[in-house]
């Protein structure tokens, strides 16, 4: 019996329960392009699916900053912020069934060539994480707030109360 196209979407989704935050940012870690990519492409090519990214509309605005160095002089400096507003389309290899599903990316760039760049591979990155439910974290938001929602509250005691009413009067 022949899968159609939302079957073996499925079958891809339960090969990749999680993905690990490995790569390093300037303050935070998070799950790099590639890692989803090569954790996705076995199985997507074992069930025939191909994957096309489609530009719709792309906008790009400038920002534009001053301040002063340490020596007081004036400097500028300017962000380009690229929007894509975009259409993937999985494509059933062997049926040659389609599904297009609407998207949209954004890429921050100071130099402004790699901002369309930078869409795409936002773009493609958390697609594929959405498109197929993969948690990145165990602390993800959900996770957080089913821990809050979940917990007892750890109260001070009396005497700390106390001690702080005594410094609040």
């Amino acid at each position: 019996m022949t899968k159609n196209i939302y079957q073996k979407l499925i079958e891809v989704r339960k090969a990749v329960p999680y993905l690990q935050k490995s790569s390093q940012g300037h303050q935070y870690q998070y799950v790099g392009s590639s890692a989803v990519l090569g954790a996705l492409r076995d199985k997507l090519d074992e069930q025939g699916l191909v994957l096309f990214p489609k530009v719709l509309d792309a906008k790009t605005s400038i920002h534009t900053v001053e301040n002063k160095d340490k020596y007081g002089n004036l400097k500028a400096s300017s962000t380009y912020f690229t929007e894509l507003t975009m259409e993937f389309m999985w494509v059933d290899a062997e049926t040659s069934e389609s599904i297009t599903i609407p998207f949209y990316a954004q890429g921050i760039d100071t130099g402004g060539e790699k901002g369309v760049g930078k869409a795409l591979t936002y773009a493609e990155k958390y697609f594929l994480l959405k498109q197929f439910n993969i948690p990145t974290d165990q602390d993800d938001p959900d996770s957080f707030q089913n821990k809050i929602e979940n917990s007892t509250p750890n109260f001070i005691s009396e005497e700390q109360a106390a001690e702080l009413k005594g410094y609040a009067g």
